[in-house]
């Protein structure tokens, strides 16, 4: 079951991501096309997405799950408007609400998180937490009372952010940058790679008022998969990535057979973007089950997007060092260097611990 679960995440991902569409005739589609060649039309629909300069994306991912007589539930939304338009000033505002339900050991309800991109800057409001059934959860709801319902701001050129970029290393845009010519080999790969099974024309149905030709497919070519996968990996990390061994792809291929994958894609015919996109996974083994849907609708495409900043944000590397004092009696920022030591990894345990004493009499 571990096993079918590990791959399914990033599998729903995936699928959302590479389902853009470049369909003939400038970005039109013609109902009799895709329904006499339905595998090409869908494979050569994998790269329009990058046309999308600004639209509004809804997901809602479901999870229904049996694990050791443990039935288990989950549900995400998420609503995000997005332009790009401004590649030095991207704009985002996105609304994010979840819940987990596990029945007798408890649950979790995530209210409303806003997150907001503008001026180079992020900002987000946590609106709380509901915790119900769980041991300690009204205490740890009261520990964060105070940071609930408030905007914060992660500013990328103040101080604060750059020192934590230095000292953690959790941040490096520079190189997780893809160049341009990058980003087109990837997309290629992604254009050439069918990677859908079973690609079959549904017909022609209206999603929020957009004439659509509708795809349905089941399954997905594991071989395909980890050859695309492959390929992107040698364009984005040529130095590091070495890809799957033989026991790893025999895992991958064994868990992608369970997971049972169907969809249905829906692409405008007069546009020749995805609309909507529905991904569900059912897993059954050794008694234990769990049904996995996702379910993606894009609208207002390359519409204006306005998105203003909130007045009054806290700096949230602030608030980080109030919470790392709160849980860890802060954090030390004595430049040892001073006392002719900054490496200690040479010595043991209790040599460390005679110098610390030291240290302290000495202040």
């Amino acid at each position: 079951m571990q096993k079918a679960l590990r791959w399914a995440v990033p599998l729903l991902a995936g699928t959302l991501l590479f389902t853009g569409c470049e369909l003939f005739e400038k970005g039109t589609v013609k109902p009799s096309a895709a329904k006499d060649e339905p595998e090409k039309t869908l494979q050569e629909s994998m790269t329009r997405a990058e046309e999308i300069k600004s639209s509004t994306t809804t997901i809602k991912l479901d999870v229904d799950a049996e694990m050791e007589g443990q039935e288990v539930s989950a549900e995400l939304n998420m609503t995000a408007k997005t332009d790009s338009s401004d590649e030095e000033n991207m704009l985002a505002e996105m609304s994010i609400t979840g819940n987990v339900d596990a029945g007798a050991q408890g649950s979790i309800t995530l209210k409303e998180i806003l997150m907001k991109v503008v001026d180079n800057k992020m900002y987000m409001n946590i609106g709380g937490l509901e915790i119900g059934g769980i041991e300690g959860g009204d205490e740890m709801i009261a520990m964060f009372e105070d940071y609930f319902n408030k905007w914060y701001v992660i500013d990328p050129e103040s101080d604060a952010f750059k020192e934590m970029v230095e000292t953690t290393g959790v941040v490096n845009t520079e190189e997780s940058e893809l160049t341009p010519e990058q980003t087109a080999q990837v997309l290629e790969i992604v254009k050439s790679s069918d990677v859908f099974a079973n690609v079959k024309y549904e017909g022609e149905e209206t999603v929020d008022g957009v004439k659509c030709v509708k795809f349905s497919f089941s399954g997905l070519d594991a071989n395909k998969v980890i050859e695309m996968i492959n390929k992107i990996g040698a364009i984005v990390a040529p130095d590091e990535y070495e890809g799957p061994d033989e026991d790893e792809a025999a895992e991958f291929k064994e868990g992608l057979d369970m997971l049972n994958t169907t969809g249905a894609i829906w692409v405008g015919q007069d546009d020749g973007y995805v609309h909507k996109v529905q991904v569900g996974m059912d897993v059954d083994q050794d008694g234990q089950k769990a049904t996995i849907g996702v379910e993606m609708t894009v609208s207002d495409i390359n519409k204006d997007v306005k998105v203003e900043a909130p007045d009054d944000a806290t700096d949230f590397m602030e608030t980080v060092q109030e919470l790392m004092m709160l849980f860890m009696g802060g954090t030390d920022y004595t430049d040892y260097s001073d006392y002719g030591y900054d490496d200690y990894s040479g010595y043991t345990d209790e040599e460390l611990e005679e110098y610390m004493n030291m240290l302290e009499t000495m202040q």
